[in-house]
């Protein structure tokens, strides 16, 4: 398992128990009446994926790679203050 492929299986399996977990919420009806572990859980989540991108982003910038397309893997270096358009290689 290479690096793209082990960052793909974190936020596929970060997305899964996000679904799983809110789904369980929507269940109870409400989040205000879902019982205190879901709440807790779906926040903990929340947090987590905030953590997750932050960590991910300041990996690629410290490391100096950049951050790869999702379409064709062509790794787009990254600049202060700037949105990222599309990609020079593939255009996605």
């Amino acid at each position: 398992m290479n690096a793209s492929q082990g960052r793909l299986l974190i936020y596929a399996t970060f997305g899964l128990v996000s679904a799983v977990l809110a789904g369980l919420v929507r269940r109870h009806g409400d989040f205000d009446d879902a019982p205190l572990f879901l709440q807790v859980s779906l926040a903990g989540i929340g947090v987590g994926w905030g953590v997750l991108i932050i960590v991910d982003v300041v990996l690629h910038t410290w490391r100096g790679e950049g951050i790869p397309c999702p379409q064709c893997g062509h790794k787009r270096h990254l600049r202060a203050f700037r949105l990222a358009g599309a990609c020079p290689n593939c255009g996605a």
